[in-house]
């Protein structure tokens, strides 16, 4: 506790080339420790997916419902992504605190803020940044409903504007928005290509990253991976000489290179938790949840052009690690246990 108060009472401003003379000591030593041990806890134990397989076995073994492993199941997603946004947000504060003392750490967090601005307006985004094309219920009547059965089963209180991307080839689909302005976009082909369960499933997960209010969360990611980014950079260029002249502080130093690189994993991790969880709402919205393995199935031979099997297994242990979205593998066997 007492290097806490330390670090408050040192942090009332930037770094000074006097300083080089007044190491930061043990105490900042131990915090940086703590902070990078978080980091090493997050990036390597939280988002693998060997301790959830784990957990969905004992679920089974168990012999609990399908709706209770599912429950579960989001459950565990919802704490992997507090400890993703901790995670950032310790990152953030850090990297502020060593080049603005507590003012530099508070800056460096709430200049995030504005990032949740921009997940607000989602139907506007879609008019500036896509080609998309709104739908009404008199262009694609069977559409929606399906849209409107699967909002029904989410409790969505507003039925979200659905908007058509164009394109034959393309086979893709994804939300925008919060509860209160859902947007879903959907392609031509993925229209085309997919049966009328498929589609409801892959509605049925785009729903569900509206009801989980993923575009917030991963605008809020975002604004502390920035954050990251420009404070680490600005903090680096403020101190050129600084490890030459007191080595003490190469942490700190080695912190400030590597922190962008933990931010961006930490982001990648997020995402992928939000897609699971995502998928484990889903099936609560469809009444045949076995036909959302199918569609993740068939995009995934749609955007690789082989079976997806072979195409994961190529991409070795990484994959996990340096995607946004989870092994479709993954993601199939997880429906599969838990539909």
């Amino acid at each position: 506790m007492g290097c806490i108060g330390d670090i408050g009472r040192r942090g009332g401003r930037a770094w000074h080339p006097a300083d080089q003379r007044r190491p930061y000591g043990g105490c900042a030593e131990t915090a940086l420790s703590a902070a990078l041990d978080l980091a090493a806890i997050v990036g390597q134990r939280a988002f693998t997916a060997q301790d959830l397989r784990r957990s969905c076995s004992a679920w089974i073994d168990a012999q609990l419902p399908a709706d209770v492993r599912r429950h579960l199941h989001r459950a565990v997603n919802e704490r992997r992504s507090g400890r993703a946004i901790a995670g950032l947000t310790v990152l953030s504060a850090l990297c502020g605190w060593i080049n603005g003392g507590d003012e530099g750490a508070r800056l460096a967090v709430t200049s995030a803020m504005p990032e949740l601005a921009a997940a607000l307006a989602p139907s506007e985004a879609m008019r500036r940044r896509h080609d998309a094309r709104r739908l009404h219920p008199a262009d694609a009547p069977e559409l929606f409903a399906v849209v409107y059965d699967v909002c029904r089963r989410a409790g969505l209180r507003r039925m979200p504007q659905v908007y058509l991307l164009p394109g034959e080839h393309a086979m893709n689909a994804f939300a925008l928005g919060s509860p209160d302005d859902p947007v879903i976009t959907l392609t031509r082909g993925l229209l085309d290509g997919m049966t009328r369960s498929e589609v409801a499933a892959i509605i049925a997960h785009e729903i569900a990253h509206i009801c989980n209010g993923d575009a917030s969360i991963m605008a809020l990611a975002g604004g502390l991976h920035r954050s990251i980014r420009l404070v680490s950079a600005a903090s680096l260029a403020g101190m050129p000489r600084r490890m030459a002249v007191a080595p003490e502080t190469a942490t700190l130093i080695w912190l400030l290179q590597a922190a962008p690189a933990i931010a961006e994993l930490l982001c990648l991790a997020l995402s992928r938790i939000r897609e699971l969880a995502a998928d484990a709402f889903a099936l609560d919205l469809i009444a045949e949840p076995h036909t959302l393995a199918s569609a993740l199935e068939k995009l995934e031979r749609h955007h690789r052009g082989l079976g997806h099997s072979r195409a994961d297994a190529e991409e070795g242990e990484l994959y996990g690690y340096l995607h946004s979205h989870p092994s479709t593998d993954q993601r199939v066997s997880f429906v599969h246990v838990l539909a």
